[in-house]
């Protein structure tokens, strides 16, 4: 399928204009996809049904390839197949130029944007607790475990054993 001029040319191109961006675009592309690919599982986990499964995949997919987002993992693909096909790239373009700039992105928009923002939103927030939880969580000692009994729980509550 890519032996055909135009699919090499095509291929070419692309890995040289993934290389050739400026290093701050290549990272806010990185963001911006990795911000969708996050919002995609996120969609994805929460139905239970099939077509709710494939929607929810399928249009921020779908919107981080069309608007042209740089992922690092994808990118791992277009580029080497560029170069495989002749086009002008280096090794050490690749990683410089694309994708550390696009993996840095990518931690940043899925690990600020959308696992940040869903744990600043979780009602579990440690600095939200009231005065008095937090009182009784310092003090709190556990029991210590009687002698000859099973995680704390001694024979008197749970009954003795069956003898046999």
């Amino acid at each position: 399928v890519l032996s055909a001029e135009l699919w090499r040319e095509a291929a070419g191109n692309v890995a040289q204009a993934k290389v050739s961006m400026p290093w701050l675009t290549v990272f806010l592309r990185g963001v911006g996809a990795n911000w969708l690919v996050c919002l995609a599982v996120w969609l994805g986990l929460s139905t239970d049904d099939a077509a709710g499964r494939m929607m929810g995949l399928f249009f921020p997919v779908m919107c981080f390839v069309v608007i042209g987002y740089e992922h690092c993992i994808a990118n791992m693909f277009f580029i080497p197949l560029g170069m495989m096909l002749g086009a002008p790239v280096t090794a050490a373009d690749m990683v410089a130029a694309n994708l550390v700039p696009a993996t840095l992105g990518n931690i940043a928009g899925g690990g600020i944007f959308v696992g940040g923002q869903s744990a600043s939103l979780s009602h579990n927030r440690p600095w939200r607790k009231s005065k008095t939880t937090r009182n009784a969580e310092k003090n709190f000692t556990p029991r210590k475990p009687s002698p000859g009994s099973f995680i704390g729980l001694s024979s008197t509550t749970t009954g003795s054993p069956p003898k046999e």
